[in-house]
């Protein structure tokens, strides 16, 4: 009983902190930056998209897709454009939760984890705009989690997951080759 109310809790938060996300998806304007992406970058073919051919830093490749998806099936408004990011923070916060969990079970620990790794206001922030970096951020930090896996427990499905799951990380943000580089050096040598 114990450990569902502690689930119940860790579902609260977030759905609270979902829900604020959506609100301020709602309530704030498109800025300048988004609006390139979808003025630009989201119009044009999914070819066009996918092979840089107007080499914008405004073309976060996945998100880009994903708000064309998405709009292709909802229509253009404010919270359609941002879904893809609110979606990558359900992923993150959920990543959050298992690792924070995993790592040590008292519940004032994931509790004040799930503070400390969520609750940043340029975190928020990422998950709240239609740009890459939420998306980047969630599937970096869910390749670490499943790194992470493999090292504790020597599975090399976990290994080959946190690769699979890098790779959108670097299509959604250029950045993020840094981390998937970083990742096959540190994991080729152990």
């Amino acid at each position: 009983m114990d450990k569902l109310k502690k689930n119940v809790l860790y579902l609260l938060i977030g759905c609270l902190l979902t829900a604020y996300l959506v609100a301020r998806a709602i309530i704030l304007p498109i800025t300048i930056d988004e609006g390139g992406t979808f003025y630009n970058a989201v119009p044009r073919s999914v070819w066009d998209i996918i092979t840089y051919v107007d080499p914008s830093p405004n073309n976060h490749i996945l998100n880009t897709l994903l708000i064309k998806f998405f709009v292709s099936i909802f229509g253009a408004h404010s919270l359609i454009i941002r879904l893809p990011n609110i979606l990558a923070f359900i992923l993150y916060f959920t990543v959050a939760v298992i690792w924070l969990k995993k790592l040590n079970t008292n519940k004032l620990f994931v509790f004040f984890g799930i503070v400390v790794l969520t609750c940043n206001p340029y975190m928020l922030d990422f998950f709240a705009l239609a740009r890459g970096y939420a998306l980047s951020i969630s599937f970096m930090f869910s390749s670490m989690y499943l790194a992470y896996l493999y090292f504790t427990s020597k599975q090399i499905k976990s290994l080959y997951f946190a690769f699979i799951v890098a790779a959108p990380a670097v299509y959604s943000n250029f950045t993020m080759l840094n981390f998937y580089l970083s990742m096959l050096v540190v994991c080729s040598i152990f």
